[in-house]
């Protein structure tokens, strides 16, 4: 891909965010806001650890609601995005709360990220390398990180699974055009340079709840789904390769 492409490929990714602030969020659905990917979030939160004191750069901040809870929770968060309306969405939400002296969003690529080496305790994002180039990303990521206690995790959509594949394809509209789920391979490459990499997969059969619109249907749907989850993964761990997300957790 030549730079004009990725300058390209990037501007879209800026736009297609931007448009979701504004009331076109195309990937929204009743299954995002009833929690179907909680399970797996909760496991990157509880691989923060205690994050009072700590220096956290969030990757891919959004809206900011995970910005805001980890400077809640006593964390200095820097908090990026592609989108500068993302951006200032968050910073608006942090002053309102009186959390601007903890949140700081800036507009800004993992790709190229520009702070010294070792400024941060913590990388943390959630769907957001999926839509990187890892060569690019993973080194930056890598650097920005103390030592030797520098972390990373992240929560990532997984390619493997064959029916989701096929929503995805029906559904194009609810992702950029460019973003594509992660193989175990990239993983690999996104760790490469760490000391310690893991990973822990998530949503087996949990992700048939979201064809229940009720939500107490949905609710008791994804409990069942999340414990036979647990069950299969714990006796057959090769299943974890058909899984909806992996979480990822890296130490330098």
């Amino acid at each position: 891909m030549t730079e004009f492409d990725r300058r390209a490929v990037l501007a879209e990714e800026e736009a297609f965010h931007d448009r979701m602030i504004y009331g076109h969020d195309s990937r929204g659905g009743y299954f995002y806001d009833w929690g179907l990917s909680a399970e797996a979030v909760g496991h990157a939160r509880s691989l923060l650890g205690r994050v009072n004191g700590k220096q956290i750069l969030e990757c891919g901040c959004g809206t900011g609601d995970e910005a805001l809870r980890l400077a809640l929770a006593g964390a200095s968060v820097t908090a990026i995005d592609i989108s500068a309306g993302m951006v200032k969405v968050t910073n608006s939400r942090a002053k309102a709360l009186g959390l601007d002296g903890s949140v700081k969003a800036v507009k800004m690529n993992v790709e190229a990220l520009d702070f010294p080496a070792g400024t941060f305790d913590i990388v943390y994002g959630i769907s957001v390398i999926h839509h990187l180039l890892i060569e690019e990303a993973a080194p930056r990521i890598l650097n920005v990180l103390k030592k030797p206690s520098g972390k990373a995790v992240f929560v990532e959509p997984l390619a493997y699974n064959p029916v989701i594949n096929i929503f995805r394809a029906l559904t194009p509209g609810r992702r950029s055009k460019t973003e594509q789920p992660l193989s175990f391979e990239q993983i690999r490459r996104l760790g490469s340079g760490f000391r310690r990499v893991s990973t822990k997969q998530f949503g087996l059969t949990s992700i048939l709840a979201a064809g229940i619109p009720f939500r107490s249907a949905f609710t008791a749907a994804l409990v069942a789904g999340n414990r036979i989850d647990r069950l299969l993964l714990k006796t057959f761990p090769s299943l974890g390769r058909y899984c909806w997300i992996s979480v990822i957790e890296m130490e330098k």
